[in-house]
């Protein structure tokens, strides 16, 4: 048996090494014994019993990945001849371009893994208030906002008629038509996991004055009772202030008493007050004079001639109709309806008794 690589020629010999085996016609190949990389060249084998050297290829994957402080998963091909992977607890964020070489003695292969660090993926948690209010009929607009690693997808349901959720803009808009509490359902989502929230909208209702805005009463007597009322949201404050003479306003039960001290009109001014807004009207209060007795204002001393025509008017405040008598009267004067009138017939100084009657 002949050595190509160190041109001798052995029979029944041990062979090992990197070394390629050339038989001769009256040798047996099979005479002796190799290594296990003693490969057989001779053109005289008819069946080759080993395999053709080749050249190591790397095949794994050129690129791979972890999350800071979590395991990675085994890449095979490292500096550890047993298991032949790259393995560990990466702890910081980066790139890394890392030589693999593989090697035998038929030639090298040397590739570059790509080994990108990151930071895991944090899961959200929804920030946004969890509480709000607006009023009815009025626009609204609520921004869902989280933290956690983008990207993150919201959603928002079981809104009031009214609001819609838009995933572009993240935002719940719109203008609610009907008031109440609503529970609407946040979501926020990534590849981390999901958050769930519940917003709880209060949709109010302005107040609206509904007592009626006229009332009447009569002087010096008790002022029918007024209860100021409106519909709205609760709670709700009122108020009325500008008030006829006499009369007052209770905060605690919302009314206004009391006895009205003059007659006449005035112009009250209500107010009902909540939290999504207010109303305010006007209460026009009218108060008679009613059935007032009367009281003479005429002047009481007059002068005459005599023999000469006299005339005085009787007058006097109070409720009509209202009737006069005269009492004592100087010859010759007389009383019709309201006037004394006559021509006198003496002279001297008369004590004449007024009076004016009516209802009252």
């Amino acid at each position: 048996m002949r050595s190509e690589d160190e041109g001798e020629t052995t029979s029944g010999s041990s062979v090992t090494g990197y070394v390629d085996i050339c038989v001769e016609d009256d040798l047996d190949p099979n005479d002796g014994s190799k290594g296990p990389n003693v490969t057989y060249c001779s053109y005289t084998i008819p069946v080759p019993n080993c395999t053709m050297p080749v050249a190591p290829t790397i095949t794994s994957s050129l690129v791979g990945g972890g999350l800071v402080n979590q395991a990675i998963t085994p890449y095979v091909i490292t500096f550890n001849a047993g298991t032949h992977t790259i393995s560990g607890t990466p702890i910081s964020v980066g790139v890394t371009n890392i030589t693999l070489v593989a090697d035998n003695y038929m030639g090298t292969d040397t590739e570059t893994l790509v080994f990108t660090v990151t930071q895991p993926t944090s899961p959200p948690v929804i920030t946004s208030a969890l509480t709000g209010s607006t009023t009815v009929n009025q626009s609204y607009t609520y921004q869902l906002t989280a933290s956690g690693t983008g990207p993150i997808t919201f959603n928002a349901t079981n809104l009031p008629t009214g609001l819609s959720f838009s995933s572009s803009t993240n935002q719940i808009t719109g203008t609610p038509t009907t008031a109440g509490t609503y529970n609407i359902s946040l979501s926020a989502t990534n590849a981390g996991g999901t958050d769930t929230e519940t917003l709880v909208l209060t949709v109010g209702q302005p107040p609206v004055i509904t007592s009626a805005l006229t009332a009447s009463g009569t002087y010096g007597q008790q002022f029918p009772v007024y209860t100021l009322t409106a519909t709205g949201s609760s709670t709700i404050t009122y108020n009325a202030v500008n008030l006829h003479p006499g009369l007052t306003y209770n905060s605690e039960n919302h009314t206004i008493n009391g006895t009205p001290t003059s007659a006449g009109i005035t112009e009250a001014t209500l107010t009902a007050v909540n939290s999504f807004g207010s109303d305010t009207e006007i209460l026009t209060i009218t108060i008679d004079a009613g059935i007032q007795p009367p009281v003479i204002t005429s002047q009481l001393t007059s002068a005459g001639e005599q023999s000469q025509p006299y005339n005085y008017l009787i007058t006097a405040s109070g409720t009509t109709p209202i009737t006069y008598t005269a009492s004592g009267l100087p010859s010759g004067l007389s009383l019709t309806d309201a006037t004394i009138s006559g021509i006198p017939t003496g002279y001297g100084v008369s004590n004449v008794n007024l009076t004016a009657t009516n209802s009252a």
